[in-house]
């Protein structure tokens, strides 16, 4: 009897096991200068893992309520619970963090050691970074765009004198191109050189050029936004199309002129 309900017992957990859905999950990992870091890829409930290619991709297998893991000694270790809505979108994108240890206070001390560890310790003097006047500013700093901004709006008359002989408007056009630069320079940098080459099939000279074509549509900037790294990185790959069939055709233009 008892060992009939142990073969019972055993049948259920393999159909229990059966029953989740197990499947191959493909995924990107984004972070700052990443190119050439391997990110050391675990799942940690079946004992297995993979690393990224150079374009940050990475495939493993997994199924739902495992744990995947992220880590390396450059960034800060990042994990994630295999939940039914990524085993239906069959894709996972990950952006890592740079691991920076910050140091908060500063210890000054001119005192003479005496050797006594104890002693030496208790005459160090501590100050914050505030108590030495350089408090820690959670301001962005003025681009110089902004200060002349700034400047040529600094009271009535002179905004009217500025606006009348065309200051204004060449600072405002300047800082739309500042914006306009920033949002591109992100866009680039989120992605592996790699990516863009072997995936988008756009030559390594050109990859700012086509992420200034990108940056045409407004959507893209909302991508950026979003932090939707999936979203951006199919944008990416349908605007990567039009923009070199857009490149062959002028080239086709310029041949025939």
């Amino acid at each position: 009897m008892i060992r009939w309900s142990l073969i019972i017992a055993a049948i259920l957990f393999c159909l229990s096991s059966f029953g989740q859905e197990q499947i191959k999950l493909k995924g990107i990992v984004t972070a700052d200068s990443l190119e050439g870091i391997a990110i050391n890829i675990i799942n940690l409930s079946q004992k297995r893992g993979t690393t990224n290619t150079e374009s940050g991709l990475f495939e493993i297998e997994v199924k739902e309520n495992d744990t995947l893991q992220f880590s390396s000694v450059q960034y800060e270790l990042f994990q994630v619970v295999i939940t039914p809505n990524i085993l239906n979108e069959q894709f996972l994108a990950v952006h890592l963090r740079e691991n920076i240890n910050q140091l908060n206070e500063v210890k000054i001390s001119n005192s003479i050691l005496t050797g006594n560890l104890r002693q030496d310790i208790s005459n160090v003097v501590i100050f914050s970074q505030k108590d030495i006047g350089f408090p820690l500013s959670s301001k962005k700093p003025l681009t110089p765009i902004e200060r002349k901004l700034i400047s040529a709006r600094a009271g009535p008359l002179i905004t009217l004198l500025n606006t009348l002989n065309g200051t204004l408007e060449m600072l405002n056009k300047a800082k739309e191109n500042e914006v306009l630069s920033i949002i591109v320079k992100q866009g680039v940098e989120i992605f592996s050189t790699a990516l863009f080459v072997k995936d988008f099939n756009i030559p390594e000279e050109r990859i700012i050029d086509f992420v200034y074509f990108c940056a045409r549509n407004e959507k893209y900037e909302d991508l950026l936004k979003s932090k939707n790294r999936l979203e951006l990185l199919e944008y990416f790959q349908q605007e990567a199309k039009e923009y070199l069939n857009h490149g062959s055709e002028k080239r086709s233009a310029a041949n025939n002129i």
